[in-house]
């Protein structure tokens, strides 16, 4: 933990009749560590099917989000939850698909805590 982290603390609060509270903490998951999604974006449904095979081999076990404009649909593609967006899957996915249908976003932290996070200092048990 370094001073100016910013950090997102789970546990519990103990409030008593003093002034002074305590915050019991369960897990502390560093923001800087949240796990990114790309999100690829398709004309239509068609042009989808035709891609979904060579975009599921560019992922590597990644979960994705797809877009679908003519439809105005997103479809998430679940993952393994260990693959991590590295930059080589990004510059591929934007090479394969163009830069500007590839987008990068930071996963929810309360999406996190009900997907079974791992804790850091478990060794990857989950938590």
């Amino acid at each position: 933990l370094e001073e100016g982290s910013r950090v997102f603390i789970r546990g519990r609060v103990s409030l008593g009749d003093d002034a002074k509270g305590k915050l019991i903490c369960a897990q502390i998951l560093f923001f800087d560590e949240l796990p990114q999604e790309p999100y690829v974006l398709f004309p239509n449904r068609a042009a989808y099917e035709l891609e979904r095979t060579r975009l599921a081999r560019l992922l590597k076990g990644m979960s994705c989000v797809v877009t679908l404009r003519e439809e105005r649909q997103m479809k998430r593609l679940d993952g393994l939850r260990t693959a991590v967006l590295t930059e080589e899957i990004l510059r591929d996915l934007k090479e394969a698909f163009g830069e500007e249908n590839v987008a990068v976003q930071e996963r929810n932290v309360r999406y996190l805590w009900s997907a079974g996070l791992r804790d850091r200092a478990a060794g990857g048990a989950p938590v």
